[in-house]
């Protein structure tokens, strides 16, 4: 039975954000496989200020709506409320608006959008689906963003209980994550890890990397330690900080950092340090979606970072990216995360400890001495992507969720 699916998301093609990959990914197998789609996201785009794309566009057989919104950027707090607020304001008449709507689904940024999404799903007597991708309130609070007990915060909780008690089924990316929202609400939740929204090119792949290369400044000898995406509140770089800090052991490798947020000047001025010892360390904005294949397929080693307050309250999407493209990962962060305990369990990278400010040089000298060592972590990453998460499992666990759901 073909439906008519209306899907919402502050952002979607062609923004850059992990989130609108992965429901451009979604809406689009939907409509491959003969559905109506319709999304509704905001007119600015992610991670670039003053960009207003267009209205109304059709796109692969997705009809997408855009609602006029603020584009302040994300590296301050009034710059997002402003962002939020504007994309919020015309939202729930737009969705009034959608006509025969079979069911809607919603992911959590902002943070009231689910709550406004479900209530319109109510009002057209749609199901209703909750894709939740960051826990609001409680990642603000955790972080300090938003204080403990506020009204604000009461508020937002009765809205996300609200929300889970009334979904037709929740959707989380973790089981960690999926565990703290039973906790909240009893709901009816299923797991889907997120995919990879970038495979490397078929062929011309070293072609690709050399142009690359070129592009971004880097010599082509050069062992590339790549941390790529946001750089912010919820991400901690201690590991990385305390490693600038120490002298380099040789000149075969090069960070390079690429993205933007809340912590990317202070990373900028920490790296004046590492260069002093001897660290190579280059910065890039985001690279176009199209390149993220290629720039995976780059890394000897990819990072990521979490910070231990928003442990199961998010899960790093870009870690099925680095799998697809079969290279270690190596965490920055605390062992006994989710994604720390996932790393270690599976065997495709390494852990830090942000207590130990030698763990990371000593892991980079290791690697340069043991490539067989590092090797095994890229073999465990390629199988894992292969058997547990390629991008068409996921999608088909999706999509069975979507057309089941009555």
């Amino acid at each position: 039975m073909k439906r008519h699916f209306l899907v919402v998301n502050q952002y979607y093609w062609p923004s850059i954000a992990a989130t609108s990959q992965l429901v451009t990914d979604l809406c689009e197998q939907l409509a491959g496989q003969g559905h109506q789609v319709t999304v509704v996201c905001s007119q600015s785009a992610y991670g670039v200020s003053g960009t207003q794309l267009r209205r109304t566009e059709n796109k692969n057989g997705v009809r997408i709506l855009r609602l006029p919104s603020f584009s302040f950027g994300r590296n301050t707090n009034w710059g997002r409320l402003l962002n939020y607020g504007s994309f919020s304001a015309g939202l729930l008449p737009t969705l009034l608006g959608v006509r025969n709507v079979d069911v809607m689904m919603s992911l959590s940024t902002p943070p009231i959008l689910a709550s406004v999404v479900l209530g319109a799903a109510r009002l057209k007597k749609a199901k209703f689906i909750y894709w939740c991708q960051d826990i609001y309130p409680d990642i603000a609070v955790a972080l300090g963003v938003l204080k403990s007990n506020s009204w604000i915060e009461r508020e937002l909780n009765r809205l996300k209980k609200w929300t889970l008690a009334k979904a037709d089924k929740v959707i989380a990316p973790s089981d960690g994550m999926g565990s703290v929202l039973v906790e909240k609400s009893p709901c009816d939740l299923v797991t889907i890890p997120n995919w990879s929204v970038s495979t490397p090119p078929q062929s011309g792949l070293s072609e690709a990397q050399a142009a690359l290369r070129a592009q971004l400044g880097i010599q082509p000898e050069k062992k590339l330690i790549i941390y790529a995406g946001n750089m912010g509140r919820a991400h901690d770089f201690s590991a990385l900080l305390s490693c600038w800090e120490s002298s380099a052991p040789q000149n075969e490798c090069e960070f390079l950092l690429i993205g933007d947020g809340a912590k990317k000047e202070s990373l900028e001025m920490a790296a004046e340090t590492g260069r002093q010892n001897g660290w190579a360390i280059s910065f890039s904005p985001y690279l176009p979606k199209e390149d993220l294949g290629v720039l995976l397929s780059m890394g000897w080693v990819h990072l990521l970072a979490i910070d231990v307050r928003a442990d199961r309250l998010v899960f790093p999407s870009k870690l099925y990216g680095i799998l697809h493209a079969g290279r270690p990962t190596w965490l920055l962060g605390p062992k006994r995360s989710e994604v720390g305990q996932w790393i270690l369990s599976h065997g495709t990278g390494v852990v830090f400890d942000a207590s130990n400010k030698e763990t990371l040089r000593k892991q980079i000298v290791k690697a340069l001495d043991e490539p067989a060592w590092l090797k095994q972590q890229s073999v465990n990453a390629t199988r894992m992507h292969r058997e547990v998460h390629a991008r068409e499992l996921a999608l088909d666990r999706f999509t069975e969720v979507f057309v089941e759901i009555n």
